[in-house]
């Protein structure tokens, strides 16, 4: 009587760096917005951060004759699915990024620089749109009809950075 005998051998080049990236990927997150770093404004006493919380806030400000112009929130829940489809449409690259040991610092690199895209481009299209319109005497006043956009420092002053959740 034969027998026959095969052996098997797993290729795990790679695991322990997926491992090590999903691990770091628990502890990690993308803080997008006006950022400390970011927040001081040239001239006046109002800075970019309290200037985007007038507008943020879902409320406006009534009494200083601003709507509602939510330009973080509002964006990523109307263009967020970008962000979504861009992984799906990579997650082979991502994966091998992942068992490479590049890190998933690359893949959050990815998703905050979309993000912040999309937030920027919300100043140049009115919030894709949904934003209340200047009214003329504003237009007339700053000389453009960019919603948010006078100087361009609130536009500016949006970044992302990579934080690990116990910093």
């Amino acid at each position: 009587m034969s027998s026959i005998s095969s052996s098997l051998k797993l290729d795990t080049t790679g695991l322990d760096a997926l491992l090590n990236n999903i691990k770091d990927a628990s502890n990690m997150h993308v803080k997008v917005g006006i950022l400390k770093e970011s927040a001081s404004r040239n001239g006046g006493e109002l800075n970019n951060a309290r200037i985007g919380n007038f507008h943020e806030q879902e409320l406006g400000s009534m009494s200083k004759g601003l709507p509602q112009r939510s330009f973080l929130k509002m964006p990523l829940e109307f263009k967020g699915k970008e962000i979504a489809e861009y992984l799906e449409k990579n997650h082979e690259s991502i994966m091998k990024d992942l068992t490479l040991d590049k890190g998933v610092r690359r893949i959050y690199f990815k998703v905050g620089t979309k993000a912040k895209l999309i937030i920027k481009d919300a100043f140049f299209t009115g919030g894709f749109g949904q934003w209340t319109p200047l009214k003329a005497s504003t237009i007339k006043r700053k000389n453009n009809n960019l919603i948010l956009v006078d100087t361009g420092q609130l536009e500016k002053s949006i970044r992302f950075r990579l934080d690990l959740n116990n910093a």
